[in-house]
């Protein structure tokens, strides 16, 4: 059985990160095909670091050019005969697909979901939360990356389409937690954190940015490196001149190599409003870096308030200034949930039931 991944962007995002572990997994079992990129970027660059065969077929999910992308990805998949399932990952993959579906019915089809439906552009007068509804209709298999968005697809799709739906948690590598590296010993003397994702309203840096101002009201000088590009750059340099931190907040774009610089941090710190599930998370507890997250569904599966990490209310940057001079002050209550985090990481680390459980989803 080959697969045939497709992915919705190239940028290293969430999505774009699932996708490479993914890719990794299947292709060390002999099931991948290929990857499908719609465009040049961190993913075409880390599937070919990687030697995982990959294709750029040069697509754009703007109207436009919607029509040459469905064409596109039709005429690449006719002609892969032993590909026997196509992959979809988000929505642009999934309605650039419609085309192929139709004329290549006898592929299987599936689709994983990464966002919940409040986050995703619904469309005017929400043409595109009906569209994708239809169109799940008729996928053979709907994988969800937490229990939080599997319970909210059920509910979406109705109790017809359930037996589609099969729930597979993010994991990801372990990088750090299998040597030796204290983080602690590697933190300069300046009290530093950091949060990484895309520059957007749904990842909350506004509300971590009016925390650090809080923290600098009250006599706590943090510097803060924000990893990540985005629409709402321009707004948080605004915001960051505005609260006078021009010398403690640092939008530093995107770097490859993220993962080797989480343990230089005292703490990571995820502020979304809405997360599916928080790779990020997962990369702080393989760092042994202490995190501090948003109390919302999806991200609280892994980020447990005083076990695995703090939380705080959804935009309270009060209650996240508090979270975050805790965890940089109560030595013993952070370590012990950094040891706690390991632990909790142990289920996020791919294994053989991982590999059954994309098994039993493709068949």
């Amino acid at each position: 059985m080959k697969i045939i991944i497709v992915a919705p962007t190239s940028d290293p995002v969430g999505v774009t990160t699932h996708i490479f572990n993914l890719a990794r997994l299947l292709l060390l079992e002999d099931m991948l095909d290929v990857v499908l990129c719609p465009c040049h970027g961190w993913l075409s660059d880390m599937l070919g670091a990687n030697n995982i065969p990959f294709l750029v077929l040069n697509i754009s999910y703007k109207p436009s050019k919607f029509l040459v992308a469905s064409i596109r990805i039709f005429n690449y998949i006719r002609k892969r005969k032993t590909s026997r399932v196509i992959h979809l990952h988000g929505r642009f993959p999934l309605f650039a697909s419609v085309l192929s579906m139709i004329l290549i019915p006898n592929k299987k089809w599936v689709v994983t979901i990464h966002q919940f439906t409040n986050v995703a552009d619904p469309g005017l007068f929400g043409w595109k939360n009906t569209l994708e509804k239809i169109i799940l209709g008729y996928i053979d298999g709907i994988c969800c990356v937490s229990n939080a968005l599997g319970e909210e697809m059920k509910k979406s799709l109705g109790m017809k389409l359930t037996g589609k739906i099969c729930i597979i948690p993010n994991w990801i590598e372990a990088l750090h937690s299998n040597n030796n590296i204290d983080s602690q010993d590697m933190v300069s003397e300046k009290v530093r954190i950091c949060a990484v994702g895309r520059l957007c309203y749904e990842k909350g840096f506004d509300i971590l940015i009016r925390a650090i101002a809080n923290l600098k009201v009250k006599g706590l000088h943090v510097e803060c490196d924000i990893w990540g590009v985005g629409t709402q750059a321009d707004e948080l340099i605004s915001l960051i001149q505005e609260t006078h931190l021009i010398n403690q907040v640092f939008l530093k774009g995107v770097s490859y190599e993220i993962r080797q610089y989480l343990p230089l941090y005292n703490a990571v710190v995820i502020p979304s409003r809405s997360e599916s599930f928080g790779l990020v998370a997962l990369e702080a507890f393989d760092a042994k870096v202490p995190v501090v997250a948003s109390e919302i569904p999806g991200l609280n599966e892994i980020v447990i308030n005083e076990y695995s990490g703090l939380t705080f209310e959804m935009e309270n940057e009060l209650e996240l200034a508090k979270c975050i001079n805790r965890i940089l002050t109560d030595e013993t209550k952070t370590n012990t949930m950094s040891r706690n985090a390991l632990t909790l990481l142990n289920d996020y680390i791919p294994r053989k039931e991982l590999i059954d459980k994309y098994n039993l989803f493709y068949q």
